[in-house]
């Protein structure tokens, strides 16, 4: 019931994120190629094409801390959906786990898993990490990296992430 309660929760802060993530302030915070502060990048693959991941890379990235939890929602250039929760607001490194660690959820299609759970990926316990290595409190920006793995829970299949960088994500409290 607890794992439930936590998925839930993440679920929960996934569908709050995405909703905010279409709002876009007017300033020049906006992602490009050309200036990669406020995004988050990684290779992801899947069983087919482990040894050559596909470039994933944001167009557009929200971060909220409320009551010590960071949420950071990435939406790619496909309209997937890369969500990191952390239990903390400080750097370190945070081991992916349903019990007070780091929490990932990943859709390749969110406007199909709002209505099909089944195709939401989410964090294997143990299979990774989220390393914050700035959390700047003046500024309000997070940068880190991550690597871990995602499986929907019916299927079993899975997403490869490796080589995630976090860069420079402006957070709201």
């Amino acid at each position: 019931m607890k794992k439930f309660t936590h998925l839930f929760f993440l679920l929960f802060a996934v569908v709050t994120m995405a909703s905010l993530a279409g709002c876009n302030d007017d300033d020049d915070n906006n992602n490009n190629n050309n200036n990669p502060t406020n995004s988050v990048e990684a290779k992801i693959a899947t069983d087919a094409n482990l040894t050559n991941p596909d470039d994933w890379k944001s167009a557009s990235v929200t971060a909220v801390l409320n009551n010590g939890v960071t949420t950071i929602t990435a939406v790619g250039t496909d309209g997937s959906q890369l969500t990191i929760t952390l239990p903390d607001d400080a750097t370190g490194t945070y081991n992916l786990s349903a019990s007070g660690g780091a929490g990932v959820i990943y859709m390749e299609d969110p406007i199909a898993a709002g209505t099909n759970p089944n195709l939401i990926f989410y964090g294997i316990d143990g299979s990774g990490s989220v390393a914050i290595t700035k959390f700047d409190k003046t500024n309000k920006k997070i940068s880190g990296t991550f690597q871990f793995q995602a499986m929907r829970l019916l299927s079993g299949v899975r997403r490869y992430f490796t080589l995630g960088e976090i860069t420079d994500i402006t957070y709201t409290e």
